[in-house]
């Protein structure tokens, strides 16, 4: 039998909105409780960026 533990990850989301393009996703995502603000330009790198600072076997790397 092998037990699983479940990770929580915790991150601040600051969505931005445009007036002039309202349903565009876009903002910043900070790791808690420590770590930089990343932004991001729509949904689709949204989502990329999550699955990037939530995989629990992959190192982190720095955008240079």
């Amino acid at each position: 039998m092998t037990l699983t533990l479940r990770v929580i990850r915790t991150f601040i989301l600051r969505l931005l909105v445009d007036p002039d393009e309202p349903e565009t996703l876009r903002g910043d995502l900070r790791p808690l409780p420590e770590g930089e603000a990343q932004p991001f330009p729509d949904e689709q790198a949204l989502l990329a960026l999550l699955r990037r600072l939530a995989a629990p076997s992959l190192p982190q790397q720095e955008d240079r």
